[in-house]
């Protein structure tokens, strides 16, 4: 943890997600004379949360509107302003910065959240009473040990807010890819892949949802994973597989078809590739690990 003036940044691991917390230690109630208040961006993920009211926030979009109970995520380099920023009674804010952290064999928790950090667009968040109520306990002073509970709670609200907005209309329009943006890029097929590599994904399909052609694609997936996408989601299906080999009762066929394998025959070549044994030998391996 680093302590800078009143402000507190402080790191916190897990899965392959490291978040890097700020919390802004300002006097509350505090007056800030509106000259200081401007129209700015941040290279970190703001969320501002509505303790009564409500909030106005200018953005390129236009005002928006944050009332009591509602929440707003401002991804980073979005232009904002909050036109009640002197009274800050009656919100809360909290930042935070998203690094992946390469670790084998771990739940993907940074693909999860990752699209907050990716938005065009501020998302208005409604009825989120048990966020608030974390981040109200992020902004006191506490242990370590009350600071990694809120941490690993706060984590897990962000993860059920991005699964639920996922493939909402809203969500798809937060997340339209900045055409400038390799980083952008990458980062939107991490998404893609991790989430829906069960589906029957093809290049030309993941190209134009990144708004590039099929060479690009190729190149980008390269340079990303060292191996071509057809590669890449194969080897997402057969670790997911694997896994629920070891944690479910389902049978091999039912697994390599929920994963995205549409023929027995190819998960069991893939399959055998990979680990050397076959699903039952593997399952039969692993039961009592």
């Amino acid at each position: 943890m680093e302590v800078t003036n009143k402000n507190v940044v402080y790191s916190f691991t897990a899965e392959n997600l490291t978040l890097e917390i700020l919390i802004e230690k300002s006097d509350y109630p505090i007056k800030v004379p509106s000259v200081m208040i401007s129209d700015h961006t941040h290279h970190y993920i703001e969320i501002l949360v509505c303790r009564k009211d409500s909030i106005k926030i200018n953005s390129p979009d236009g005002v928006i509107t944050i009332h009591e109970g509602e929440a707003a995520i401002i991804p980073p380099n979005i232009s904002h302003r909050c036109l009640n920023e002197n009274d800050v009674d009656i919100w809360r804010g909290i930042s935070f910065v998203l690094r992946k952290y390469h670790t084998p064999d771990c739940q993907d928790l940074y693909s999860l959240i990752e699209p907050f950090g990716i938005g065009k667009k501020i998302m208005v968040i409604q009825n989120i009473p048990i966020l608030f109520s974390i981040i109200e306990e992020l902004t006191e002073d506490h242990d370590s040990t009350k600071r990694i509970i809120n941490s690993l709670h706060f984590i897990y609200q962000l993860c059920k807010i991005s699964d639920e907005y996922r493939f909402s209309n809203k969500y798809e329009q937060s997340v339209e890819v900045n055409r400038d943006s390799g980083f952008i890029r990458m980062s939107l097929l991490d998404r893609i892949i991790n989430t829906e590599f069960m589906k029957p994904l093809t290049a030309e399909e993941v190209a134009q949802r990144l708004n590039i052609s099929s060479r690009q694609l190729a190149r980008i997936a390269k340079q990303r994973y060292n191996k071509t996408l057809y590669r890449v989601i194969i080897e997402k299906r057969l670790i997911t597989a694997a896994e629920m080999l070891r944690t479910s009762g389902m049978s091999a066929e039912r697994i390599a078809m929920m994963v995205g394998f549409s023929s027995k025959n190819t998960f069991w070549k893939e399959f055998r590739k990979k680990y050397s044994m076959t699903p039952a030998e593997y399952r039969s391996e692993t039961l009592f690990d």
